[in-house]
């Protein structure tokens, strides 16, 4: 087999051509097609030179099939006109970078968001040109010192136009080969609309919680003025909301309850006696034991002070303390005879302060009986007509902690 077997026909003039080059420069290196023994054709990388073969002239030759190499590289080829289609589709920006900031590649997107008119507009320019503060590329490269990349890093970026807008970030470091740090890459995001968006609704919320500050004020300021009416019409209960309401806020801390459900037991306990201004006076401050009939109407100052409050637009669990605060788990209470799990916690709270409190102060029926006949009456209903855990907490603010009611007329 010679070795002009292996060129295809098509090729015949293109290998004569080479002998000749060989003749005149004595070597040559080929990229071509040659055939195998069976005419098919395959990329082969050749060398050939002037030899001497047993005291003759001679061409050596060496051959290295490259069909593999070809296969490779045009896989390579793809590959990267696939990740070139990848980044023109981006909907973000992209952009490579050396550490002096240096553009390597952007894609279009990149240039689209700066306002540049193409990519090779913008690949004459620098990284640094796009920020507004350079103290933000900074913080970027320190923050890269300890992480392996950046994410959602949001500043201001600077358009071509010197106008700005905000940017989110992720960004990391490119490598080489051997894992050297060459530059950067990241990834943009034109984010002005959400900012822009979040800044108005942080503006809606500080008007919000400026208003609900104001109305909590005033509503504050409407209940005070509520729990001061029924002091006017019953001098012998001056002060017994705000002293209840004192007692049952406190034992509500020690039960773990948030602000939000303290503030509800303030309000509830500010008034719930507010229905006894629909009570007689006569009987209110009546100085001897009142009768069945004037009995069964004081009771009925708890659904008196619901049907006053539940038009306010209240929380629901103020109104609904307030209308069972006389309840007694065992059933035996007012006005509805409730049992168990059908009271609420916060009209438990309640009817313990507000139990201890009568009974410490001056009634026009009876003179004060004193702090220990007050724990007398709760921890003997305690676990039947009392929560026996406000019970034992309401007790211990007394004895351990030292608690007295305040003379301050306001709470």
């Amino acid at each position: 087999m010679s070795l002009h077997d292996l060129v295809l026909e098509k090729n015949e003039k293109y290998f004569n051509e080479m002998i000749d080059v060989i003749k005149e420069k004595g070597k040559v290196v080929l990229n071509g097609l040659a055939c195998t023994r069976n005419k098919e054709p395959i990329p082969l990388y050749i060398f050939s030179k002037n030899t001497e073969w047993n005291n003759q002239k001679a061409i050596l030759s060496i051959g290295t099939d490259m069909t593999q190499q070809t296969k490779a590289d045009k896989i390579l080829q793809e590959s990267i006109g696939e990740n070139q289609r990848i980044l023109d589709n981006l909907q973000d920006g992209f952009y490579r970078a050396d550490l002096d900031g240096n553009y390597l590649i952007l894609n279009p997107r990149m240039a689209e968001i700066f306002g540049y008119d193409s990519v090779s507009d913008m690949l004459n320019t620098n990284t640094k040109d796009f920020y507004v503060n350079l103290e933000d590329r900074t913080k970027i490269f320190n923050e890269l010192k300890t992480k392996e990349k950046v994410t959602n890093f949001i500043m201001q970026g600077k358009r071509k136009d010197k106008t700005t807008f905000w940017i989110s970030m992720h960004v990391q470091y490119l490598k080489d080969e051997n894992g050297n740090i060459i530059g950067t890459e990241g990834l943009l995001r034109d984010v002005t609309e959400r900012k822009l968006l979040e800044e108005e609704v942080l503006k809606q919320q500080k008007s919000l919680i400026e208003a609900n500050r104001v109305l909590e004020k005033r509503l504050a300021q409407t209940i005070n003025a509520m729990s001061r009416v029924v002091e006017l019409r019953d001098v012998y209960t001056a002060g017994h909301q705000r002293r209840v309401t004192e007692l049952a806020c406190k034992i509500a801390e020690r039960l773990g309850y948030n602000q939000e459900q303290i503030v509800n037991i303030k309000y509830g306990s500010l008034i719930h006696d507010i229905g006894k201004i629909y009570i007689p006076s006569d009987i209110l401050n009546k100085p001897g034991k009142i009768t069945n009939l004037e009995y069964q109407i004081l009771q009925t100052h708890a659904e008196q002070s619901y049907n006053i409050v539940h038009e306010m637009d209240l929380p629901e669990v103020i109104l609904t303390m307030i209308y069972q605060h006389h309840e007694r788990l065992d059933g035996s209470g007012y006005p509805n005879h409730l049992k168990g799990e059908k009271i609420i916690m916060e009209s438990r709270i309640l009817a313990v302060a507000d139990v201890v409190e009568a009974m410490t102060s001056h009634r026009p029926y009876r003179p004060a009986l004193g702090i220990e006949a007050a724990f007398q009456e709760i921890e003997s209903g305690k676990g039947t007509k009392f929560d026996a855990r406000i019970v034992d907490i309401c007790a211990s603010l007394f004895r351990e902690e030292g608690f007295t009611f305040s003379t301050n007329r306001n709470i």
